[in-house]
């Protein structure tokens, strides 16, 4: 796998920037964090300095004229298989495709060849933001990600499933992966 570094894209509108403790940056991605997701979802800001590709992981910053618009974090689960815990953009840049190029840039750039997965809320009449959900479904879609029709229970944090960019890839085998690096705190609330 290419070893990532900070590097402009072909069009010189994003570019993609390890994030480090030394980030200059690191309370705009906290603050798009905190507008993202709700606080059982939350990275913790202490755990930043974990977040290295020596521990398999990929944390970047994505950013426009040096700015942060937005972060992704991705697990290597080997097996040449990384797990997409976040995609996250700034509310004002939401819309406005930054999510789909840097979608595309990992899968065409940076972690080319590999099967990426991730979770999504699962798509359920009953939830008060379906519609949310519905578009985030959508987005996984247009950006070449398979989404799995089983319902993964994971207690006080809601259901989710799986999208894949390999549709080959068994349901069973991706939450094989899952459970192999999740702390043991979040496997004690999923119902399988």
């Amino acid at each position: 796998m290419q070893n990532i570094k900070e590097q402009n894209t072909c069009n010189d509108e994003i570019r993609l920037v390890p994030v480090t403790p030394e980030y200059p940056h690191i309370e705009r991605l906290l603050d798009i964090r905190d507008e993202a997701f709700p606080p059982n979802e939350r990275i913790d800001s202490r755990d930043i300095s974990n977040y290295t590709e020596e521990n398999g992981w990929f944390f970047l910053a994505i950013e426009n004229q040096n700015e942060p618009v937005g972060f992704t974090l991705w697990y290597d689960c080997g097996d040449n298989m990384l797990f997409g815990l976040y995609i996250a953009i700034a509310h004002e840049f939401q819309n406005k495709h930054y999510g789909a190029r840097t979608f595309n840039l990992l899968m065409d750039k940076y972690f080319k060849g590999k099967i990426l997965f991730g979770c999504t809320e699962a798509l359920l009449p009953e939830t008060d933001n379906y519609q949310q959900r519905l578009n985030r479904i959508r987005f996984h879609k247009r950006n070449r990600l398979f989404l799995h029709d089983e319902i993964i229970d994971g207690g006080p944090f809601g259901k989710y499933q799986f999208v894949c960019s390999d549709p080959s890839v068994s349901h069973e085998q991706l939450l094989e992966k899952f459970c192999e690096f999740m702390p043991p705190s979040l496997l004690a609330n999923l119902k399988k």
